[in-house]
């Protein structure tokens, strides 16, 4: 009788632990989309000369259609048209969810910049 529980008890701790490696595995593919979505956000602002009010549009829009919306920009020359070299600095805040295990979301805060390319 006593095998039998710790054969049990030994499944269970096994598929937690692998549980636990794939959602680690997930959580890290997720962190590394923000690279990508840093990409989209440089490109908005060096066409759009900074982080107009269409830039942010288009990165919101961005976000919600290949990015499930977890990613969000802040920044202090947020809707304002900025001269041609003039360095644009933001933030992406990204909302990663944990898979497979009951933990809160993940709130984490990437810092960027980039140059305005319009004349």
């Amino acid at each position: 009788m006593e095998h039998g529980i710790a054969e049990l008890a030994k499944i269970y701790i096994g598929f937690m632990l692998i549980l636990t490696v794939v959602s680690a595995g997930l959580f890290m593919f997720q962190v590394q989309d923000v690279n990508t979505f840093k990409q989209s956000v440089n490109y908005q602002i060096e066409r759009s000369g900074g982080l107009t009010t269409e830039a942010v549009n288009n990165i919101n829009k961005h976000s919600k259609e290949n990015f499930g919306g977890k990613y969000t920009i802040k920044s202090s020359q947020l809707n304002k048209k900025l001269d041609y070299g003039s360095q644009v600095d933001y933030q992406v805040i990204a909302t990663i969810p944990i898979v497979f295990l009951p933990i809160p979301d993940v709130n984490l805060v990437f810092g960027g910049n980039s140059v305005s390319q319009i004349r």
